[in-house]
């Protein structure tokens, strides 16, 4: 039996906490349901784990009680403010921390496996208080009280949530956005335009998952996990293969997780660089959370940062014509693409059939041909 989120949501309300923040996990998405819908709190969907971690500090600060919510995947992200702000200024936090690959579960993504197993020891080495989430009210109650002890204490505490601690809540219709085509249907557009000494790196989540099932090549570098890093990837990759177009196929979170990659980019601008976000303003593997991309004109950035050419797109038409120009104009180019929330049902996870060792293999081989 699990526990319902809206319960969960609510034990955590009347223990006066106001602010939540942090980035989503499907683990504890009904969580974020209830606390995104009611209007007595507040719910900052953070950049990344970090920043969530120094919000909750700036709140701390201003008096009130934070929850900050992460996939453990993200933990290496939250550990320089954890360290060096919260821990040494004693800025208090509750931390709830899904436990992606754990305890070395086979089923989850490769990626998870780690971080999966050295999650609790990690917290216990840096002196994080940390307790199992039981799937009993009562006893999460208990274990609860235990935690937000010790955040009145003025410490971090870490409640850490096991698969399925949660119920999923309840199915609800997810609005699509503004705009008419897929995220499927612009990856069609985009693996149709590729050539074959086109090098493409996609991000981690459904868009490398959509690109394999649509064109599955060796020049084709599918990035599990560390969300936010396609573009320092490509980055690294066309600096050092100038004789080839570098494709990088981005989300609108990952773009935000570690936008200072964008300046970085712009700054050493290499012209056969090409960044494509594709922007359907939500954290769409994790529930549709929203991001903030819908405030931020991501286009208008890269041409801050030095892009050298930047195109917005909606329509397949708008797509196919950026695409195009990118063969006559020096990069770097960013192409922005507005795409719904609608998606194809049962698309397989890549290392289903390639593992990561053999993803980077098959990778570089292609990298190094004449």
């Amino acid at each position: 039996m699990a526990l319902a989120g809206k319960d969960v949501f609510t034990s955590l309300k009347g223990l006066n906490y106001r602010v939540f923040t942090g980035v989503a996990c499907s683990y504890f998405k009904s969580v974020l349901s209830s606390l995104v819908a009611d209007r007595e709190v507040v719910y900052a969907a953070a950049a990344h784990e970090g920043v969530a971690l120094s919000i909750a500090a700036g709140a701390a600060a201003a008096g009130s009680k934070s929850v900050v919510m992460l996939q453990n995947s993200g933990v290496g992200n939250l550990i320089n403010p954890l360290t060096s702000l919260s821990l040494i200024y004693a800025f208090p936090a509750l931390l709830i921390i899904s436990l992606r690959g754990y305890p070395a579960d086979g089923r989850d993504e490769p990626q998870h496996r780690i971080m999966g197993t050295e999650t609790k020891r990690l917290l216990e080495a840096l002196g994080v208080a940390n307790w199992m989430v039981p799937t009993e009210m009562v006893e999460f109650r208990s274990v609860l009280g235990q935690a937000d002890d010790t955040v009145d204490r003025g410490n971090v505490a870490a409640l850490l949530l096991r698969k399925g601690t949660i119920d999923g809540g309840e199915a609800r219709e997810q609005p699509n956005g503004p705009f008419s085509m897929r995220r499927m249907d612009a990856i069609q557009v985009i693996a149709k335009a590729l050539t074959e000494r086109d090098a493409v790196i996609a991000t981690t989540g459904k868009i490398s998952r959509e690109l394999f099932v649509t064109r599955d090549r060796p020049g084709n570098f599918y990035m599990q996990g560390s969300m936010g890093h396609a573009l320092s990837i490509g980055l690294g990759t066309a600096i050092t293969a100038p004789n080839r177009r570098v494709v990088v196929l981005d989300g609108d979170g990952a773009a935000i997780m570690h936008m200072g990659s964008l300046s970085t980019a712009g700054h050493y601008a290499p012209s056969n660089l090409v960044h494509i976000v594709l922007d359907n303003e939500a954290y769409g593997s994790t529930g549709n959370q929203p991001s903030t991309s819908s405030t931020s004109q991501l286009d208008r950035i890269a041409l801050a940062c030095g892009y050298r050419q930047v195109h917005r797109c909606v329509t397949p038409g708008e797509l196919t014509a950026a695409l195009a120009s990118v063969e006559h104009l020096p990069g770097p180019t960013c192409i922005l693409v507005k795409v719904n929330r609608r998606e194809p049902d049962a698309i397989p996870r890549v290392t289903r059939e390639h593992t990561p060792e053999a993803l980077r293999s098959r990778f570089s081989g292609f990298l190094r041909e004449t």
